[in-house]
């Protein structure tokens, strides 16, 4: 009768040993369904977030369309028109570039010219509060140029309560004058760095107070091939 019991007891024990451990994987199945449940929601919420239809419906998108269709990139069926495909063509600074090529801000400049005016898209070397060029130097024309079309896109963009905050905040002019003299030839590399007080030369001793990177010049006329 001992041995019954005492049988019986461990049989049991053995039982509720294993409900307790069904129980507990049953438990972490279902923690890890309702977990997965609450991931796949939330990719779906963020593939539609991400889709043309949440697009369409979100405020900003239908302004940025507006300043699209003021400017011109888009017409009043929502195409793409020639001056958008323009744009699409170029990979950096696509509104203003495109309005300098359009508005024929580049038409009558030489080569040399179109290039300084560029590199204001492409400069990210600063130097204090920037260059102050002469007044009615050609270097000062084409920053004006440069700015007045910027100040026509922001000034369409803030009508219709955007910011395009990649237009205006990355226009440096700090190179213009040397891009100037590189791209027209007049000068070697070497006297351009020296006259223009700006370049590090690994080379001369006495340039090593000078804040900017020989290479900035180089990379910039990359960036501008590229656009």
């Amino acid at each position: 009768m001992e041995k019954y019991s005492a049988s019986l007891s461990t049989n049991a024990n053995s039982f509720i040993f294993r409900v307790t451990e069904l129980f507990g994987r049953v438990f972490i199945l279902i923690k890890n369904l309702r977990e997965r449940v609450r991931v796949e929601r939330q990719i779906s919420n963020l593939k539609y977030s991400l889709s043309v239809d949440a697009l369409q419906l979100s405020d900003e998108y239908q302004n940025r369309i507006e300043v699209l269709k003021k400017l011109g990139y888009v017409d009043r069926t929502g195409m793409v028109t020639f001056k958008g495909r323009v744009a699409c063509e170029i990979h950096h600074q696509e509104l203003l570039i495109t309005e300098l090529i359009l508005s024929k801000k580049l038409h009558e400049r030489s080569p040399a010219e179109v290039a300084a005016m560029l590199s204001a898209t492409t400069c990210q070397y600063k130097g204090g509060d920037g260059p102050k060029f002469e007044k009615d130097s050609v270097f000062e024309k084409l920053k004006e140029d440069v700015q007045s079309t910027n100040g026509m896109i922001e000034n369409v963009a803030s009508s219709f309560r955007v910011r395009i905050g990649d237009v205006g905040d990355e226009l440096r002019y700090d190179l213009m004058q040397v891009v100037y003299h590189w791209a027209g030839g007049m000068k070697k590399i070497s006297e351009i760095c020296f006259d223009s007080r700006m370049f590090v030369s690994p080379y001369v001793a006495s340039w090593k107070w000078k804040s900017a990177p020989e290479s900035s010049l180089v990379q910039r006329s990359a960036r501008m091939d590229n656009q």
